[in-house]
C-alpha cells in the first residue's frame, strides 16, 4: 500500500527537522527534538509558570508525555503576563514529569475573565472538532506501516484502526429512525413515509 500524501510530506518534513534539533534541554537524551530554531526563542524557565487555578480541564498527561518524548515540543504554550497557563496546563505538567526545566511559551495581556475564558474557548472548540474516521484510519494506518513507534506517540492502537475501519460514517444530522414495532402492514412507513 503507498502511504498516503501527508504522510509523506510529514516524514520528509522530519527528516528535515532532524537537522536542526537545537531546541535545549539539560538533558538531551529525554526527548526527540523535532523542532525549528523559531521556538527556541520562545523558551522560559519552566518553573516560572504557573498552572491555571481551579482548571475544569483533565487531561491525559501520558498520552502528552508519549508525544513530547517522540516530537519535541512543535508549539508553545499559551500564558499570561504573569506566567499563569492559559492553554497548555497538561502540557507543561507532562514537560515537568520529563524533567524539561525549560518550555517555550507566548504571552499574552488578559484579565482574570479573558484568561478564564481564553481557556474553556482553547479546549471546548477542539471537544467541537470531529474525526473523519475514513480519513483518520488511512492515515494511521500508514503511519503504522511505517514506524510503529509513531502509532504509540499518536496515542491510538492498533486495535484503534480495526475499530474505525469498521465504523460506518453517518451524514452531518444524521439521526437513527426509531423502530417502530406497531406496523401492521397498513399506511405508511414512519421513516420514509413510503406505503406499506
Amino acid at each position: 500500500m503507498a502511504p498516503h500524501p501527508p504522510v509523506q510530506k510529514r516524514a520528509k518534513q522530519k527528516l528535515l527537522r532532524s537537522h536542526v534539533q537545537t531546541l535545549r534541554n539539560t538533558d538531551p537524551g529525554t526527548r526527540n527534538q523535532m523542532n525549528t530554531d523559531d521556538i527556541t526563542q520562545l523558551l522560559t524557565p519552566i518553573n516560572t509558570l504557573i498552572p491555571l487555578a481551579h482548571n475544569p480541564r483533565r487531561g491525559n498527561v501520558n498520552a502528552i508525555k508519549a508525544s513530547l518524548t517522540k516530537f519535541g515540543q512543535l508549539k508553545p504554550i499559551v500564558v499570561n503576563q504573569n506566567g499563569e497557563i492559559l492553554a497548555g496546563n497538561h502540557t507543561h505538567a507532562a514537560a515537568v514529569q520529563l524533567g524539561w526545566t525549560e518550555i517555550a511559551v507566548i504571552r499574552v495581556n488578559a484579565t482574570t475573565e479573558e484568561a478564564q475564558a481564553f481557556a474553556i474557548a482553547d479546549n471546548h472548540t477542539s471537544d467541537l472538532s470531529r474525526w473523519d474516521n475514513k480519513e483518520l484510519a488511512a492515515m494511521l494506518k500508514d503511519i503504522q506501516e511505517t514506524d510503529k513507534a509513531l502509532l504509540k506517540a499518536t496515542s491510538f492502537t492498533s486495535d484503534d484502526i480495526e475499530a474505525l475501519l469498521q465504523t460506518e460514517e453517518k451524514p452531518p444530522g444524521y439521526q437513527q429512525p426509531e423502530k417502530d414495532n406497531s406496523i401492521t402492514g397498513k399506511g405508511n412507513c414512519p421513516s420514509c413515509q413510503r406505503p406499506l
